[in-house]
């Protein structure tokens, strides 16, 4: 099982979990940036770069 970028990427320490994060992303994937932004209060900026974040890590860029 491959694990979540999500684990690699930020800190759970600071700020969000892992967790929510993951399914704030889910959310935008299934429901749309925006409605998912307005539901979990956070902008849609944060959610477009944690996806980019995400990608980036997931195509072998592990500088993010």
């Amino acid at each position: 099982m491959r694990s979540d970028p999500l684990e690699h990427i930020y800190n759970a320490d600071y700020g969000l979990t892992n967790d929510t994060r993951r399914k704030i992303i889910d959310d935008a994937d299934a429901e749309g940036v925006k409605v998912a932004a307005e539901k979990h209060n956070v902008s849609t900026a944060v959610i477009y770069s944690w996806k980019r974040s995400v990608k980036a890590y997931s195509n072998g860029d592990k500088n993010v």
